[in-house]
C-alpha cells in the first residue's frame, strides 16, 4: 500500500502518463466510480485497476501521494482541505 509522501509511479492509464495527469490539478485514483466534491481545484479521476477495490489515492500536482483510504475518506480529505 502506498504511503503519503511516496512518488506516484509513472505508468500509462487511459493513454496518458499518471504524472502528466497529476500536473493538471489533484489526481484521484480509484477502480470504482467516486463522487467528488466541487472544491475550486481541478480534479482528474481516471478509473484504475487496484489490488484493493475499496482503496482510493489522492495525488498532489507534484505527483506525490497525499492520502490513501476509502473513497469516502478521500472525499472527506478534499472537503477538509479545500471545502
Amino acid at each position: 500500500m502506498p504511503q503519503p509522501g511516496a512518488l506516484l509511479p509513472d505508468v500509462t492509464v487511459d493513454g496518458r502518463r499518471l504524472r502528466e495527469a497529476a500536473r493538471r490539478g489533484l489526481l484521484v485514483l480509484c477502480n470504482q466510480p467516486i463522487e467528488l466534491p466541487e472544491v475550486g481545484v481541478p480534479i482528474v479521476a481516471p478509473r484504475v485497476v487496484a489490488a484493493d477495490p475499496a482503496e482510493a489515492w489522492l495525488v498532489r500536482p507534484d505527483a506525490h501521494v497525499a492520502a490513501v483510504g476509502t473513497p469516502a475518506e478521500i472525499t472527506s480529505a478534499l472537503l477538509a482541505q479545500f471545502g
